[in-house]
């Protein structure tokens, strides 16, 4: 059954309910809780922290690893954008990195997939051209973003526009879902689809294109579940257009092609993030999602409404911030042996 659902507040509405209080939240490479303490900022754009106090980090110039010391133990080169994630063990990498592809004399910028051990070691790569030719996906053709054109002289186009990236986990449905695998890899492009590809990245399984439910498959943070259903931040909901904006978030039977819950405003227009967007089930009951300018929020699928609400990571120091998404630390562990109570 589909929920529509109010919003009361975007921004500063803060209702605090049990264990809220307890959540500490990564965005890109600070770590902060949700009354807006800031309690570690460590270097690059995008961060993964491990329990023995060592990190990954990422930005438009290259992946590194931080020892507990604070030393770069390796470095891989790449263009790094939008997220980075560890595999369901805690044994891989999965990033998102860049490439240049030349095509009748003119660059593209391409995004390339990796999946690299906690050693620096690349195990699988494979590049958006090569995904989009198995699968006959046209390229988008869209404006190279300014960092890339900064790295990179004479090129200004980019052929796909890649987001997300996980591995999905093992499935606890008791039963098998045909289109996902434990193992395999699941990314996302606005426009062009996702993609399920094979462990070792050579394989495209599945293309996903929700253009039913998405205008222009405009997605975020694509990902499956353990009950086998997808998950995503959905930009431009339904009929969602330039005069008629709104986002929503999403879960999806695809095997059915049967949205099984949707959280939606009413007004619907009063939550829209035309770019970015970030959605993880923290468990059974809780989804915790933000959008690029429209605050953080708590929802109970039990209670059928958001239980809280926080402008902590889009506001510091009375100054607005954009962000791609939001996420729980997954090793609160890592703040302990940084000496941070």
């Amino acid at each position: 059954m589909i929920k529509y659902l109010p919003i009361l507040t975007i921004f500063f509405c803060l209702s605090i309910k049990a264990n809220v209080t307890e959540l500490k939240l990564v965005e890109g490479c600070r770590i902060f809780d949700w009354q807006s303490r800031t309690l570690g900022q460590y270097p690059g754009s995008f961060c993964h922290f491990f329990t023995d106090g060592s990190f990954i980090s990422a930005d438009y110039h290259s992946l590194k690893f931080f020892t507990k010391d604070n030393q770069v133990k390796w470095e891989i080169s790449g263009g790094f954008h939008h997220q980075i994630k560890v595999s369901p063990d805690g044994k891989r990498i999965l990033a998102l990195g860049s490439t240049v592809i030349i095509n009748k004399g003119v660059k593209y910028r391409a995004d390339k997939f990796y999946v690299i051990n906690l050693a620096g070691k690349i195990l699988h790569e494979q590049t958006a051209d090569v995904v989009f030719a198995q699968v006959k996906v046209p390229w988008i053709g869209w404006h190279a973003p300014r960092w890339a054109q900064e790295q990179e002289e004479a090129l200004k186009n980019e052929l796909s526009h890649f987001n997300s990236i996980y591995e999905i986990p093992t499935l606890k449905t008791g039963k098998a879902v045909e289109s996902f695998t434990a193992g395999d890899i699941i990314i996302n492009s606005l426009v062009a689809g996702g993609f399920v590809l094979s462990a070792d990245l050579k394989t495209v399984k599945h293309v996903i294109k929700l253009n039913e439910f998405s205008h222009n498959h405009s997605l975020h943070d694509l990902q499956v579940l353990p009950n086998g259903h997808l998950l995503y931040f959905n930009n431009n909901s339904g009929d969602s257009d330039s005069e008629n904006a709104y986002s929503t978030i999403d879960e999806l039977d695809f095997e059915k092609k049967k949205l099984v819950f949707e959280f939606l405003a009413k007004p619907r227009e009063l939550f829209h993030s035309r770019f970015a967007g970030g959605v993880i089930a923290l468990d059974d009951d809780r989804l915790l999602f933000s959008g690029e300018m429209s605050g953080l929020f708590l929802y109970s699928r039990r209670q059928k409404k958001i239980i809280s609400s926080s402008s902590a990571a889009h506001f510091i120091l009375s100054t607005h911030r954009t962000v791609q998404d939001v996420k729980p630390l997954k090793h609160p562990e890592f703040l302990v042996s940084r000496g941070v109570r």
